[in-house]
């Protein structure tokens, strides 16, 4: 989380977010004004399941994996009807409400309704430096929809999703700022409407062969104010799919094609210290996509797919993947992929955060970084793993090996290395390259017990004005331990260690280059309890039970109006210790 806005990103393969596209149910998600708080408005009393792929992407996924595929599936209007509440308490004050329910009307028709609310109310300042920990507001979502089976293999589906989102943040009420400059605010509010709808058919006469149907529209808006700056963002957009699927009755072969049509419209605003920038993009991006999978045997796969995308503002660009699976022996599989993808790059939306200090953007450039068209993002992944089960002393385990190397043909490079004051967003001049390596190691210890370790390896690298550097923020090592245990008596247990290596930090006030984070180790402990078959539970934990925080998450605190004032320089956590309760019922 960063020092300010509080917002939590996800990382794969030692790159951000954005190159990693996100779905709900097969729905792109996560796009624009959404990539930095996106996951917020995913509750998790919500999913039902995560699919999560690393590495390239399967090609009717859309052009824009460069570091895998994640589709989030929601509690379905069928299958599970009833209705669930789960209410949530933290130590900073955080309190959330989350309900779904679901239901069938007749053998035709079933619905589903799933509300989240949560609350920051009061302000926290645990490390003294009269600005909040995270920030005030609330959130609150609705997601309503749909499912219909009807005669002759058709079913459809459609609903609605909305969000309000409110934070508040910076510096705490009444603070006196040792420059004499005014209270530095931080504020974000966004509301959002998406409509969906899917239709599909399975051919009762002919069921290898398969139609679907996917169409979705939505709009974001975003006003947020960073002290002096502000970025205001509208977005609304649209995409539609539609896919054949043959699978052979053999199972020798099966081929998925379809089209696929995208549309974003972005209007943006930046209050920067020398004036106030205006500017629009839309983009509009036609595609079309075919994937064979061939199966010789039960032990070999191949998935080899291509798909051409045409879009307004980059050209028409090919995309294509491969994706292996080999069975070596029982027990012993081996994977391999490799592809390419694009995306377009918002940096005002990608690295908005950015704002929350005084350095200068593009200093002397001919024109307005906010006003400059970059090019395409590109890049080359490819990957291997093996996974190995084993049985030691009657238990089963599992160990994962892979690899994956990201190669950029060009990249958004967000330059924190030229001097203190600056930040800098130009393409790519050189090489961005990305070495992420795993091993896995899980097992069960006895019946209702089990472990898992893991240690990756990263190593991220661009060629910035000043050299080829380590990508900013990136741990070279990391370490992830946890233990799993449930009783005879429904009581569960649960602990996690992880490890985090150094991060190469920004240039400092200094010119120095090489100054790093120090290693820490954080630990998080729940424990559970469950009557009547899980239909009503009870739960509490703690994050970061070691209470290890930052120092100085926001540098030149008392003095928000001087050149140093700076709070994007955060590496590690600033809340401390965090203490939850909360409970699940099903009714």
């Amino acid at each position: 989380a960063d020092a300010l806005t509080g917002t939590r990103t996800i990382e794969m393969l030692g790159l951000s977010g954005q190159y990693l596209p996100t779905q709900i149910e097969l729905i792109p998600f996560m796009r624009g004004i959404q990539v930095k708080r996106g996951w917020a408005y995913i509750p998790g009393p919500w999913i039902q399941s995560m699919q999560l792929s690393k590495g390239i992407g399967s090609v009717s996924n859309g052009h824009e994996s460069m570091t895998g595929q994640l589709n989030v599936e929601l509690r379905k209007p069928f299958g599970e009807e009833g209705n669930r509440l789960n209410l949530y308490f933290n130590t900073m004050g955080r309190s959330e409400v989350n309900y779904t329910t679901a239901y069938a009307l007749n053998e035709v028709w079933s619905s589903a309704t799933s509300l989240h609310g949560s609350w920051i109310p009061f302000q926290v300042d645990n490390n003294g430096d009269e600005f909040m920990d995270l920030p005030t507001g609330h959130l609150y979502s609705l997601l309503h929809r749909w499912k219909a089976s009807l005669k002759n293999g058709w079913e459809s589906q459609f609903g609605f999703r909305f969000v309000d989102d409110l934070q508040e943040g910076g510096q705490l009420d009444g603070a006196i700022n040792e420059d004499g400059s005014d209270r530095w605010v931080y504020r974000r509010e966004s509301r959002g409407l998406s409509v969906f709808a899917k239709v599909g058919r399975i051919f009762p006469e002919s069921p290898e062969n398969s139609i679907g149907f996917i169409a979705e529209g939505h709009f974001q808006n975003l006003k947020s104010p960073f002290g002096m700056r502000a970025l205001r963002a509208d977005q609304m957009g649209g995409n539609f799919q539609f896919i054949h699927d043959y699978d052979d009755p053999l199972r020798l072969w099966a081929v998925k094609s379809g089209l696929s049509f995208i549309w974003d419209r972005y209007d943006k605003w930046l209050t920067d210290f020398n004036g106030r920038y205006a500017g629009t993009q839309e983009e509009i991006t036609p595609g079309i996509f075919t994937e064979i999978t061939y199966r010789p045997t039960e032990a070999f796969t191949a998935l080899a797919g291509v798909r051409a995308d045409a879009h307004n503002l980059f050209g028409t660009r090919l995309s294509p993947r491969l994706h292996l699976r080999y069975a070596l022996k029982e027990g012993t599989i081996l994977r391999a992929s490799s592809g390419s993808g694009f995306r377009s790059p918002h940096p005002w939306l990608e690295y908005g955060e950015l704002l929350a200090s005084n350095r200068v953007i593009n200093p002397g450039s001919a024109k307005p970084f906010f006003q400059q068209r970059l090019r395409a993002e590109t890049a080359w992944n490819s990957g291997i793993s093996l996974q190995q089960d084993f049985k030691l002393n009657y238990r089963k385990g599992t160990v994962l090996i892979d690899y994956f190397y990201t190669s950029f043909g060009n990249r958004l490079v967000v330059d924190r290395y030229r001097t203190s004051s600056t930040y800098w967003f130009t393409d790519l001049n050189g090489s961005s390259t990305t070495h992420s390596a795993m091993v896995q190691f899980d097992y069960e210890i006895k019946r209702r017990m089990s472990i898992r370790g893991a240690y990756k390896y990263t190593w991220a690298e661009t060629d910035y004005a000043s050299g080829r550097l380590q990508d900013p923020f990136i741990a070279a090592h990391r370490g992830f331990i946890a233990w799993f245990y449930e009783t005879r008596n429904a009581w569960g247990f649960d602990i996690s260690t992880q490890f985090h290596g150094q991060k190469r930090l920004p240039v400092n006030a200094d010119g120095d280059r090489s100054t790093f984070s120090p290693f820490f180790t954080l630990i998080n402990a729940q424990v559970k309890k469950s009557w009547k078959d899980g239909v009503y539970e009870l739960y509490a934990g703690s994050e970061n039970l070691l209470n290890f925080m930052m120092e100085e998450p926001v540098l030149n605190a008392q003095s928000p109006g001087s050149p140093g004032f700076d709070a994007t320089v955060v590496w590690g956590p600033i809340m401390g210790r965090v203490i939850f309760v909360g409970c699940n019922i099903r009714f």
